[in-house]
């Protein structure tokens, strides 16, 4: 195989021995006019999943597929690290899992746009969302903007990593900048912001992968806990971009509104440390209201709790 192929796909996996083998199918059947290598990099799952990615390599030789040797668990960031660094190609494409491309030609197209269009730095497409509790499958189809986005992003993540394809240079250079050092919980989000301040982003109408939402996830959690933290590390990325964009003033308003509703959100399950790091949050951005310091101050009272417990119910029935 070329030491140099045009395309790394590769593909995260933790404990997903139910869905790793359609993942793998589908990344493998692409059909491109490329060299194309696959890089699997299994998280230290305990429940067969990284048996059954070697036994999909040892069936497959014609295919150019790596997988990382076994060693402890990494975790998602440090994963993603060692996937980019060990990428050989130009393009990089990511397949979690669970997920799959329902697409053979997916990234024949989006690098083929690329290639014709160097000033572009990723291209991402519709989808198909699979609800893991039903069993249903619906497409999602919209037309996000293409070009120079980075105001759209600070409206939120609308770009799903199974669809896209983009520089390694560029994630090379994000990773060599240390930004996925900073504590955020997730790797996309910022990465895509730190490609926009950079370089024009496509969006394809084509609907080419599946993405499985599931009832928990990093991002899709019954832990209330969980999902606050994941809402958080959303509103540090966008405070982060914002700042070193000089457009802080733009979003900081939505922002104090995101912190207030997860004060609430927090203080009405009893988190106490959410509690103080959101008021603390607040503070450094704006005037707490009556409100925020009403919620502070309760978490260490119990009549304040009830009485500010009795106060949000009253309101939310108004």
């Amino acid at each position: 195989m070329d030491s140099s192929p045009k395309v790394t796909s590769f593909v995260i996996c933790y404990n997903q021995k139910d869905t790793i083998l359609q993942t793998l199918e589908s990344v493998c059947s692409q059909i491109v006019n490329f060299d194309h290598e696959v890089i699997i990099g299994d998280d230290c799952s305990n429940d067969g999943t990284r048996a059954i990615c070697e036994a999909f390599i040892k069936k497959n030789p014609d295919k150019n597929i790596r997988i990382f040797p076994e060693q402890p668990n990494l975790g998602m960031i440090a994963n993603y690290k060692r996937l980019i660094s060990a990428a050989k190609g130009q393009y990089i494409a990511g397949c979690a899992g669970d997920d799959y491309w329902c697409d053979d030609h997916k990234i024949q197209k989006e690098v083929d746009f690329l290639d014709s269009n160097p000033d572009h730095g990723m291209i991402h497409t519709n989808y198909k969302i699979l609800r893991t509790n039903t069993g249903s499958i619906q497409d999602h189809v919209a037309d996000y903007p293409t070009g120079h986005i980075l105001d759209e992003l600070f409206q939120g993540n609308f770009i799903i990593p199974v669809t896209a394809v983009y520089k390694k240079k560029l994630a090379d250079d994000f990773i060599a900048e240390g930004i996925l050092d900073r504590g955020f919980l997730m790797e996309d989000y910022p990465l895509w912001f730190y490609i926009a301040e950079r370089e024009k982003i496509k969006h394809l109408k084509d609907i080419t992968a599946v993405y499985r939402k599931n009832v928990e996830s990093l991002s899709y959690s019954q832990n209330p806990e969980k999902m606050i933290a994941f809402r958080l590390s959303i509103i540090d990325i966008q405070i982060f971009f914002a700042e070193r964009n000089h457009v802080f003033h733009t979003i900081r308003a939505r922002v104090l509104k995101e912190l207030r509703f997860s004060l609430t959100e927090s203080f009405k399950h009893d988190l106490k440390p959410l509690v103080a790091a959101i008021y603390q949050k607040i503070k450094a951005i704006g005037t707490p209201s009556k409100k925020d310091h009403l919620l502070y101050k309760s978490v260490d009272s119990v009549v304040l709790r009830f009485v500010s417990l009795l106060i949000l119910k009253i309101r939310s029935l108004f």
